[in-house]
């Protein structure tokens, strides 16, 4: 019994692990295509390039409208009637319905609250636009049901082929045609079709199908169960690419494009902080399950420590090499080496993101993700304003200034309920000692020119930060010993 078990936990930890590497995968493809993008387009091309991927990623989201979260919540009652295909089907029936009336609104929008952005846009880059958004929504959805449906080979394969194919085949666009942003919007459309038909071979199921009739007692359930998710929907959005609106009501094409291409780099950032709580959540529940609140929390501290750690080293050789690796790969790129300092202000705000990262199992192991979705909300609708007054009195600096405070207010909002709820700590050294590894790394790439000493320098600090944190938390780690996890 004990070893079925253990064995039980080992594969929930490696689908987890496996989960995380496609992560890796698909959003390293992607940040490939956009860095190419960048390089090849001038600033305002990319700039129109930031604009449509933000309202690809707007058509996207409203698609799917919650309703993973949906089929979620209602998974075990479901499954208990045997009647887990019903619940599948109409939420396919349902995207169907959202995609007509995200395309709907989207052609309206174009002639009206659009115009001004896309007065050099062809229909033809709207058309891949939104298909685009629609067969990501379509796609994201099918891997998700195969995962509820723990049939984890095919979400797998679902979940990594769509984003795979779809800037693979961007990056050919770029390089085949001479109009470069439709190339990557055309061949993304076709990386996506392709995925389409090929994900028809990986899941030899009903579960992506649409039924053929609809059952109104369980679309009831499945829109009640997503519209609470709207406003994270649309707070996530702004944050995100959809501040690319925001920015251009009051600044430039140039600036747009400044922060798309901070958003790739933030994007891998983000990448990280997904990845090693991915890996690190089913021991967290099986800990939680096996050992005091005391000692979950002591592992969970160490393990958040070092996340943060990680991240900051990451944060660091990022901004130690970001002018000279642009300067080495040359073209346009080397119009985004001002943007170095502000880099440096939205990645401290990922140190302090990582309190959030902290704290977020808490809210499953003990079912209060409503609450997180109104801490989401209430930190989303004080945030989004001020960053909107920082743009209009600050200038270009607020534009990170802004970005930086949503961040924060999101992770110290999440961690003060957390801490008070659950006890949840940060020792006084852990978030100073991050930003003094994030900091030496941008201060040593302008005062030493020369990348071998530069990086040597940078390794002392890292050294000698790591043996500081070590030192100070020594007896906690050396207690961990005693818990077996």
């Amino acid at each position: 019994m004990a070893q079925t078990k253990a064995l039980s936990i080992l594969r929930f930890i490696l689908t987890s692990g496996f989960y995380g590497l496609v992560d890796v995968l698909s959003r390293g493809v992607q940040a490939g295509a956009m860095f190419l993008l960048a390089a090849l387009c001038t600033k305002q091309q990319y700039g129109d390039a930031g604009i449509l991927l933000a309202v690809q990623q707007a058509i996207s989201v409203l698609v799917l409208s919650g309703l993973v979260e949906s089929c979620t919540s209602l998974l075990n009652r479901y499954r208990a009637e045997s009647d887990l295909q019903t619940l599948f089907s109409q939420s396919q029936i349902l995207l169907l319905f959202t995609a007509l009336l995200v395309s709907t609104l989207y052609l309206f929008s174009l002639k009206t609250i659009l115009a001004s952005y896309f007065r050099d846009t062809s229909i033809l880059v709207h058309i891949c636009v939104l298909c685009t958004g629609i067969l990501l929504a379509r796609l994201n959805l099918n891997s998700n049901l195969h995962r509820l449906d723990e049939r984890h080979k095919a979400s797998l394969s679902l979940k990594a082929m769509p984003i795979v194919l779809c800037y693979g085949f961007g990056i050919a666009g770029i390089l085949l045609l001479r109009n470069k942003l439709n190339g990557f919007f055309i061949g993304s459309l076709i990386g996506l079709m392709s995925a389409e038909v090929l994900t028809r071979w990986v899941s030899h199921d009903e579960v992506a199908d649409p039924a053929l009739s609809t059952d109104g007692k369980t679309l009831s359930l499945l829109v009640q169960g997503a519209l609470p998710m709207l406003p994270i929907i649309v707070v996530n959005w702004f944050v995100g690419y959809g501040a690319n609106f925001l920015i251009g009501e009051n600044f430039s094409k140039s600036e747009i494009a400044e922060f798309t291409f901070a958003l790739t780099l933030n994007a891998m950032l983000l990448l990280s902080l997904n990845s090693i709580n991915q890996v690190w959540s089913p021991r967290f529940f099986k800990i939680a399950y096996e050992h005091t609140p005391e000692a979950l929390e002591s592992l969970n501290g160490i393990m958040s420590g070092a996340m943060l750690l990680i991240v900051s080293v990451v944060i660091g050789t990022i901004l130690l090499f970001y002018v000279s690796a642009l300067h080495a790969f040359g073209s346009n790129l080397q119009n985004y080496t001002g943007l170095h300092p502000y880099l440096l202000l939205t990645f401290a705000s990922f140190i302090i993101l990582t309190l959030y990262y902290r704290c977020i199992n808490h809210f499953y192991l003990y079912n209060e993700q409503y609450v997180y979705m109104k801490i989401f909300i209430i930190s989303g609708a004080i945030g989004l304003p001020m960053w909107w007054l920082m743009m209009k009195y600050m200038g270009r600096p607020g534009i990170y200034c802004g970005y930086c405070l949503c961040m924060i207010l999101r992770a110290l909002f999440v961690f003060i309920y957390a801490q008070r709820k659950w006890g949840v700590r940060v020792t006084a050294e852990e978030i100073p000692a991050a930003l003094v590894i994030a900091t030496a790394g941008y201060a040593l790439s302008l005062s030493i020119s020369n990348l071998i000493l530069r990086s040597l320098a940078f390794m002392v600090v890292v050294t000698g930060i790591t043996y500081f944190l070590w030192f100070m938390n020594r007896k906690t780690l050396l207690s961990l010993k005693l818990i077996r996890v």
